[in-house]
């Protein structure tokens, strides 16, 4: 899922030069697309940009309860907010700071949440 109309036409040429039949991409906003989303989802892998996961989104995310969330986040400031969002539904089962730019700043982090009940 991407909303950027450039980075999901370099997937898509990416998919056709490497051969790849077994994956989708799709040009909307992710919050749209779960809200119509009627499968059911065992893992659900989000990677939010730096301000974190949109108050949609994380609806989303609840309304499609997969049993296991695994959030990747650039800002530990949001995680922690939206994970504080997802706590009634998820709990976490590990979180790892992961150092990918080194001499600066910057972390990353992820958490695997597992769904705590039947939503």
């Amino acid at each position: 899922m991407e909303t950027n109309q450039t980075a999901h036409q370099d997937a898509m040429f990416n998919k056709k030069n490497n051969g790849i039949a077994n994956i989708y991409f799709y040009n909307d906003d992710v919050s749209n697309f779960m809200l119509n989303f009627n499968e059911k989802v065992d893992c659900l892998i989000m990677d939010p940009p730096r301000d974190g996961a949109s108050e949609s989104f994380l609806k989303a995310v609840m309304k499609m309860a997969p049993k296991k969330i695994v959030y990747i986040s650039c800002e530990p400031e949001t995680q922690i907010r939206d994970l504080m969002i997802l706590k009634d539904a998820y709990r976490i089962k590990d979180i790892q700071p992961v150092d990918m730019f080194s001499n600066t700043e910057h972390l990353e982090s992820i958490a695997l949440l597992e769904l705590s009940y039947s939503l």
